[in-house]
């Protein structure tokens, strides 16, 4: 892993000497360069990135070569990540005389961990790679131009870049590589140990049908089949841990940085993004994203992200945060304008669609803010976090979920849940409303306490919920949650946030889902 540091640092240029000594020094033929590059514009995005990276030995310091190769290398590596979503057909039953070839004193399911492991380690390697390259490059005053570059997030490629990167992409890029590799170093950092092929079948025979009891059986079952699972990775997830932390930190500032360097630079009219401000909004432009027709025809569109001042300070606000221990954001100041950021990208981008994802809405529709703000109008602000105190106690996944039983068989077992409807309970104890996870429309709710005479007991809350009350064993989540049931909407100030205990924990989960019930299927 890298040094880690929870400064963010932006380069501030090469000083006047140095660039005249660089001038000086001997540079690759423009023709091996163009080649390279050729190979990105053709979509051959491994191949460029092992010609970038043939040349650099003899040039290790060229800006072209390194910024060839880490865009090369981000490119690749996303189109990488989103083929990892086919990765189930990969671990399907191996066959007669596979357990020969296991490594000693290692079960099947334990490789298959450590090969999921492994290929999230892998992809991060690419990210992490491109990302040291574009610091090595930042204020350097890069100019590279691309007639091209298709980027295929799925079958077909889904964006073209187009025109000319500059040193405000090189930031770009950055907070983008760093975002990614946060969200690898926490999958990462999970340790995978369980009954593997059970979850991968799970996963690839599809969760479109099934139920609340369903998907807590299935994960009970995988909890419950090795103690392991989901904590932290023995080897390497602390470090991990602490690089998310750092990488998430400091996103935000070089987001920030870039959208103030890209509108520095202006638009010469072959820019592969820009910065137009309407008032105190800015648009980042990139060009493009390619659009398919129903008779197989493509345009290009060029791909418009509105930034507003309230999303910007949301970014900022998720920033601190997780550098500072004890700093909390608010889930309307801080966590919905981070949240929404990502999903419109990711639906505008293609990268939904490429991963087979649908959604009941198009998320691309909507602007940063606006998807923002309707989230908070759902949502009462009920809940601050402080990532700086959960990624400086790393744990995996598993001191998240409520407590579970142990022993009833395999599907049998389940999360420790009451309803506050006893009369819509069927024989097993799960309701008739949604997914078998809300009392059903017109059952009869009463506010009551849970869980009597145990440590994770509640107590009425003042509303009766159609939803579970939920048993925790550590209802903070290791020091990250806080409630405030009277949370100002909008508002970033968390100074009237408490400490999350079994009943206000499920009092704010109530209140969150409460809002989009009318969303949910039937």
């Amino acid at each position: 892993l890298p040094a880690l540091d929870a400064e963010v640092a932006v380069d501030e240029g090469t000083p006047l000497e140095d660039m005249t000594a660089e001038a000086n020094v001997a540079r690759p033929d423009p023709a091996l360069v163009a080649g390279c590059t050729h190979q990105l514009e053709i979509g051959e995005s491994g191949r460029a990135l092992k010609c970038f990276e043939a040349a650099l030995p003899q040039w290790p310091d060229d800006a072209d070569l390194l910024f060839g190769a880490a865009l090369s290398g981000l490119v690749y590596a996303s189109e990488l990540s989103v083929m990892i979503t086919s990765a189930p057909a990969q671990f399907a039953d191996p066959g007669d005389g596979y357990a020969e070839t296991l490594p000693e004193g290692m079960s099947q399911n334990e490789y298959l961990a450590a090969e999921i492991h492994r290929i999230f380690m892998r992809l991060r390697e690419h990210f992490v790679t491109a990302a040291g390259r574009l610091d090595r490059v930042a204020g350097r005053g890069v100019r590279f131009e691309v007639t091209a570059c298709p980027i295929f997030l799925g079958l077909k490629p889904t964006l073209q870049a187009r025109g000319v990167f500059d040193d405000g992409d090189v930031l770009l890029m950055g907070a983008i590589a760093d975002a990614i590799i946060g969200v690898f170093d926490f999958l990462a950092g999970q340790d995978w140990d369980t009954e593997v092929l059970d979850l991968v079948n799970f996963v690839k025979d599809g969760l479109g049908d099934v139920d609340f009891q369903a998907i807590a059986g299935v994960l009970t079952h995988l909890l419950n089949s090795d103690e392991r699972f989901l904590t932290l990775h023995p080897v390497d997830g602390a470090t991990l841990f602490e690089d998310a932390r750092v990488r998430f930190g400091a996103a935000g500032a070089k987001l920030e940085a870039a959208i103030a360097r890209i509108r520095e630079l202006g638009d010469g009219g072959k820019d592969v993004t820009w910065v137009e401000d309407v008032g105190a909004t800015a648009r980042l432009k990139f060009a493009s994203v390619i659009r398919y027709a129903d008779d197989g025809t493509t345009a290009e569109e060029v791909l418009s992200f509105e930034l507003t001042q309230k999303v910007m300070a949301g970014f900022r606000n998720a920033s601190e945060s997780i550098l500072t221990p004890g700093r909390r954001t608010t889930l309307h100041g801080g966590v919905f304008p981070v949240l929404a950021a990502m999903a419109v990208t990711a639906s505008r981008s293609g990268m939904l669609s490429g991963m087979n994802l649908k959604l009941p809405i198009d998320i691309g529709a909507f602007e940063i803010g606006a998807l923002s703000d309707l989230l908070g109008g759902l949502v009462p602000n009920v809940l601050a976090f402080d990532w700086g105190t959960f990624f400086g106690k790393p744990a995996g996944l598993r001191p998240w979920l409520p407590e579970w039983t142990d022993g009833a068989g395999p599907l049998k077992d389940r999360f420790l849940t009451e309803w506050e409807c006893p009369d819509d309970l069927d024989a097993d104890g799960y309701p008739s409303g949604a997914l078998g996870l809300l009392c059903g429309d017109g059952a009869t709710l009463s506010d009551a306490a849970h869980f009597a005479g145990e440590s994770f007991a509640t107590e009425p809350d003042g509303i009766a919920s159609a939803l579970p009350v939920f048993a925790f064993g550590d209802p903070t989540l290791g020091g990250l949650l806080y409630v405030d049931l009277a949370g100002e909407p909008g508002s970033d100030e968390a100074g009237a946030y408490l400490p999350a205990d079994a009943t206000t924990l499920n009092a704010a989960l109530g209140r969150l889902v409460s809002g989009i019930l009318p969303l949910l299927p039937k």
